[in-house]
């Protein structure tokens, strides 16, 4: 399964994201997102560890592993 074009605004910039999933057993997985003109801790927003950082910027997350067929 792959999602190749996600994209959203924000209160100040774009996010846009891809992502894919294989059909293997393994279920190999790959996440991108990237944020241009974005408030840096908006992925605070989402749960991740809050960053020292303030302001506005460009960021860039990338995540690739398995997923078990039998994961909670």
């Amino acid at each position: 399964m792959n999602i190749s074009e996600l994209s959203a605004f924000t209160e100040k910039g774009i996010l846009e994201a891809t992502a894919s999933v294989s059909q293997t057993p393994q279920r190999q997985t790959h996440i991108s997102l990237n944020g241009r003109g974005v408030p840096v801790n908006i992925l605070q927003q989402w749960g991740w560890p809050e960053l020292p950082l303030t302001g506005d910027g460009n960021i860039q997350l990338t995540a690739s592993g398995d997923i078990q067929a039998n994961a909670r």
